[in-house]
């Protein structure tokens, strides 16, 4: 739960960063903008392996026709995401390095940072928000920080910081 809160968070911080920019509404942006599809180069994934073992082609093919059915199929999701969540909870630490690019409209953004979970709730997630424009600037950062009982998140947008502190259990329950 406090990892989708965690998750959830850094997609919030992106949409923050939509008000600071002069896009009155996504109605008016001409549609080419608004959805663009790249129908030249395959779908770009970076799927965590989580043990040793290859899976045959057989069994990927249908894998990714099964999550390209995500939507039609809720069962299969909610299967798929009760196995990641219990997979993550059998390790005693996580630790890994994001990387999303995020298009608001026309604007291009680079989001980079770290994840690191401990055992009984604790973490830490660092992202730092880079416009992909010529200077290439950060826009904004977010830091998270969750010792188990408290979670402390700052976000800092075009230098305006703010702090929030929440209890962790009132987050769960």
């Amino acid at each position: 739960m406090l990892r989708i809160l965690t998750l959830t968070t850094g997609i919030l911080l992106v949409a923050v960063l939509n008000d600071f920019f002069s896009i009155s509404s996504w109605a008016q942006l001409p549609q080419n903008l608004i959805r663009q599809e790249d129908s030249n180069r395959p779908n770009e994934r970076l799927l965590a392996q989580t043990d040793g073992q290859e899976q045959t082609a057989d069994k990927n093919a249908a894998t990714d026709e099964s999550e390209k059915n995500l939507k039609k199929n809720p069962v299969y999701a909610a299967s798929l995401l009760k196995k990641a969540r219990e997979k993550l909870l059998s390790y005693s630490s996580i630790r890994t390095q994001i990387t999303e690019k995020v298009e608001i409209g026309p604007k291009p953004f680079v989001i980079t940072g770290n994840y690191l979970q401990g055992k009984d709730l604790k973490l830490r997630l660092e992202f730092q928000v880079q416009s992909q424009t010529a200077e290439g600037k950060p826009v904004g950062t977010l830091l998270e920080i969750c010792d188990g009982q408290v979670l402390w998140t700052e976000h800092t947008i075009k230098g305006n910081s703010r702090v929030t502190r929440r209890d962790v259990q009132a987050i769960l329950n």
